[in-house]
């Protein structure tokens, strides 16, 4: 993603967001959240090494590493349904009322 098309995502400058990928100015985390949303990453993603980054990404396809993300930004019943679904697939019988 271009750098001028987060900062229109974000619905701040260009300026403003060089500021804080230099950290000149500080990120509110609500913004930070905002940014995660909009990079469709977790945010936990920005608080990665470099080199923890591109260890995990070596490790993981395109798709294995865009189905950790989406599972991320899921919640309690979805992340719980969504691995019913790899069971399933998998050829596993899924438990009924499992925690």
């Amino acid at each position: 993603m271009r750098q001028e098309d987060l900062a229109q995502a974000l619905e701040i400058t260009q300026r403003q967001l060089q500021k804080y990928e230099t950290g000149i100015n500080r990120i509110a985390a609500a913004r930070l959240v905002t940014c995660a949303r909009v990079l469709k990453v977790h945010v936990s993603w920005f608080y990665q090494s470099e080199a923890s980054a591109s260890k995990m990404s070596a490790k993981l396809s395109d798709e294995e590493s865009a189905l950790i993300d989406r599972y991320r930004l899921l919640t309690g019943r979805s992340r719980k349904a969504l691995l019913d679904i790899a069971l399933v697939l998998d050829g596993e019988t899924v438990k009924k009322n499992r925690d």
